[in-house]
């Protein structure tokens, strides 16, 4: 494996870390203890970074695209996927009589704080990708990973030391600032390479991360006890996984048919393990059976319910958008 191949296989490795790192983080009902329910925050910034960088190559390869076809495509990545689950997995969380709760659930920021934040973010990055060059985009993105430590300092600032403190709780700014800054990584590392940009977009993702979780874990002692028994772990996972695309060093790995394959289908059905395992965990929380019982029943589920997914979004383009392929990559 070599190439452009090499290059696609780590893409692979990061959004299936992304994906068991999302889910896990959800789990911490199920879980005797919520320190092992890490860490959601890293598994959203590797998704954020994937996103860049794989719609930087789109951009790449498809100069002549303009922003409104650029939005119609990734929009309709998103939206009939949404729109199937919320009506099935998650039918108990809105009403049709409700309005506000319609166009919340469906359009505007739905159910699926990664709707929320991407959306907004795909014309800033469009923009940025044909307007800038590669220099100018790391340059933002340290910008915004200074605005987002900025506002992570102001919000830590106002809390009392025994109070634990959620990226929910960051504020708008920080949470946009945080994600397009993962992004514009993302997007100068497809861009740059093994260059010196590239290794500069990896340093400016990792400093990013580290200071969110310095942050939290300067609030109250409990906090450093519990990031330093979970940040180490995940952190190495995650610069291995980066490495990994910077330098390519999965040319030489072969791994087996089983471990292939399941990176394969995490990565390629990243989007819809995220939006259905919150909709499986209703029904497998309140079995009589062991917490570790309980995770695997929720993946199975979780897996099984994914190819009748991708049929009735398939159902639903043909039936929309007839004749128009379905577009890989979030």
């Amino acid at each position: 494996m070599s190439g452009l191949g090499a290059k696609c296989f780590a893409i692979d490795i990061l959004k299936a870390i992304a994906a068991l790192l999302i889910i896990n983080s959800h789990l911490e009902p199920l879980y005797p203890r919520a320190w092992m329910a890490a860490d959601g925050m890293l598994g959203n910034t590797i998704f954020f970074f994937v996103a860049g960088w794989t719609l930087s190559g789109s951009l790449t390869r498809r100069p002549e695209e303009g922003l409104g076809t650029f939005m119609v495509d990734r929009l309709w990545r998103l939206y009939p996927t949404v729109w199937i689950v919320m009506v099935t997995l998650y039918l108990r969380d809105w009403s049709w009589t409700e309005p506000r709760t319609v166009v919340h659930s469906f359009l505007y920021p739905t159910a699926f704080g990664f709707v929320a934040a991407v959306v907004p973010l795909y014309p800033v990055l469009f923009l940025v990708k044909r307007y800038l060059s590669a220099r100018a985009m790391l340059w933002l993105a340290m910008v915004f990973s200074v605005v987002a430590a900025v506002m992570i300092g102001k919000v830590y600032g106002r809390v009392d030391s025994g109070t634990k403190v959620v990226w929910s709780d960051l504020g708008t700014l920080g949470y946009f600032s945080h994600f397009l800054s993962a992004m514009l990584a993302g997007a100068v590392m497809e861009f740059r390479g093994n260059s010196k940009g590239g290794l500069g977009a990896l340093l400016v993702l990792i400093g990013v991360y580290f200071s969110l979780r310095y942050g939290e874990a300067t609030v109250g002692g409990h906090a450093l006890q519990v990031g330093a028994r979970m940040l180490l772990p995940v952190t190495l996972m995650v610069c291995l996984g980066l490495v990994l695309v910077l330098f390519r060093c999965v040319g030489s790995w072969q791994p087996g048919a089983w471990l292939s394959g399941g990176i394969g289908f995490l990565s390629a059905y990243s989007w819809e393990t995220y939006l259905v395992h919150e909709g499986v965990r209703p029904w497998v929380q309140p079995l009589a059976v062991p917490w570790v019982a309980k995770i695997l029943l929720l993946y199975l589920g979780t897996f099984a319910v994914i190819p009748f997914l991708k049929l009735a979004t398939r159902w639903l383009e043909r039936l929309v958008r007839p004749g128009n392929k379905q577009l890989k990559n979030a």
